[in-house]
C-alpha cells in the first residue's frame, strides 16, 4: 500500500515521455506535490501540455465499493456484493471457481491508503487549482459509469482540440 519513492517514479515517467509518444495518460501520477513540480518541469522542457483530472468521490463510498469487490483470479472478472453480485455467492459465474478478495481491498488497508492520500496526494488539488500551466478538471466519480465515461471522453476531445 505504500507509494513508490518520488525519485524512482519521476525517472520512469521521464523515460516514457522522452520517448515522444503522441498522447499519454498518467493514471495515478503524480501523487505528491514534488512529483507534480517535477512533471511540470519535464513537460516545459519537452514543450508539452497536460490536464490534471480529479475523480471526486466520498471516502466512505469508496471504502464500501472496494471492500465489496471479489475477483476471479484466472480471468480477472470482478464482482461486487451489492452492485454486481455473482449468481452464486463466492463463485465465478462462468467457471464456478471460488472468488477471492484482494488483500488491498481489506478495510484496514483501504483506510491506511486513504490516510496516506490525505497526507500526500490531496495537496495536489490546491497545487493544480493555482497552476498556470496545468488546468484541474473534476469528474464526479459517483455518477453512473456511462456519465463518468462521457465526462472523460469530453476532456480527451477538448484536450485534443486545444492541442491543434
Amino acid at each position: 500500500g505504500a507509494l513508490v519513492p518520488d525519485e524512482l517514479i519521476i525517472r520512469m515517467v521521464e523515460r516514457e515521455l522522452e520517448g515522444d509518444p503522441a498522447e499519454v495518460i498518467l493514471d495515478g501520477f503524480p501523487r505528491t506535490v514534488p512529483q507534480a513540480k517535477a512533471l511540470d518541469e519535464l513537460l516545459a522542457r519537452l514543450g508539452r501540455r497536460a490536464v490534471a483530472i480529479s475523480f471526486e468521490v466520498d471516502p466512505d463510498v469508496l471504502t464500501e465499493r472496494l471492500t465489496g469487490r471479489w475477483t476471479h483470479t484466472p480471468s480477472g472478472r470482478t464482482y461486487h456484493v451489492v452492485h454486481n453480485p455473482p449468481q452464486v455467492a463466492g463463485l465465478d459465474d462462468v467457471t464456478g471457481e471460488p472468488l477471492v478478495r484482494r488483500p488491498d481491498d481489506e478495510e484496514e488497508t483501504i483506510r491506511t491508503r486513504l490516510s496516506e492520500y490525505d497526507q500526500k496526494t490531496a495537496p495536489l488539488i490546491g497545487y493544480y487549482e493555482k497552476s498556470q500551466s496545468t488546468p484541474l478538471l473534476r469528474v464526479d466519480a459517483l455518477a453512473p459509469i456511462g456519465v463518468v465515461s462521457e465526462q472523460l471522453a469530453g476532456i480527451v476531445r477538448q484536450k485534443g482540440d486545444s492541442a491543434a
